[in-house]
């Protein structure tokens, strides 16, 4: 709601009362040089900078929101290890004659991990783009659910974000792979060899 001052004055009894100045600086000095002679000024009760505010709800903001985002990614990445680690459990435990042939032919455990990681990581490549193409949806779909007349959160995409997010899960996927290697090291392909179908 708009007034006149001195309107607003009489109807709160009071003389030229504002409670906002919008003002535009030059410079940072000059900003500085305004401020502190308006603190000085006995009638002026307070004074509150806009961009000052912003940045404290942001500094709040990201000092909150850091520590969720890290315990969610924390347990997005146990989460992925776990699914990753199944199915190569799986596809290892329904190819173990296979693993001990190639073994007795001469393959490297190195090598056995080729074949298994290479399936892992095209469905893991697919993963991640449909994954990423998700986040955004739901980014979007929260930032419109959480619009007000109060307040608004809109969405702003930050491309070296998908880099982070892609990046994780290739670590995530070395991390599962590192663990399948040491079970083909640890596979007695003897004895898979030896067991009859």
């Amino acid at each position: 709601a708009y007034a006149d001052i001195a309107y607003l004055s009489r109807l709160i009894g009071e003389e030229w009362a504002a409670n906002e100045i919008l003002a535009a600086f030059s410079g940072p000095s000059q900003r500085a040089a305004f401020l502190a002679a308006l603190k000085k000024r006995p009638a002026v009760l307070g004074v509150g900078e806009r961009s000052r505010s912003l940045k404290l709800i942001d500094d709040t903001m990201e000092q909150s929101l850091g520590t969720f985002i890290f315990i969610m990614v924390l347990f997005s990445g146990i989460i992925a290890v776990g699914s990753m680690l199944n199915n190569a459990l799986v596809s290892l435990s329904e190819r173990e004659r296979e693993v001990g042939s190639l073994r007795v032919i001469g393959y490297t455990p190195a090598q056995i991990l080729e074949l298994f990681a290479g399936e892992s990581f095209v469905l893991n490549a697919v993963g991640v783009v449909a994954g990423l193409a998700a986040g955004v949806g739901l980014a979007k779909v929260l930032s419109m659910a959480y619009n007000t007349d109060i307040y608004r959160f809109p969405m702003v995409i930050v491309t070296w974000q998908f880099f982070v997010a892609a990046a994780l899960m290739i670590l995530f996927f070395a991390v599962a792979q590192w663990l399948i290697y040491r079970m083909i090291i640890a596979l007695n392909w003897l004895d898979v060899l030896k067991s009859k179908e």
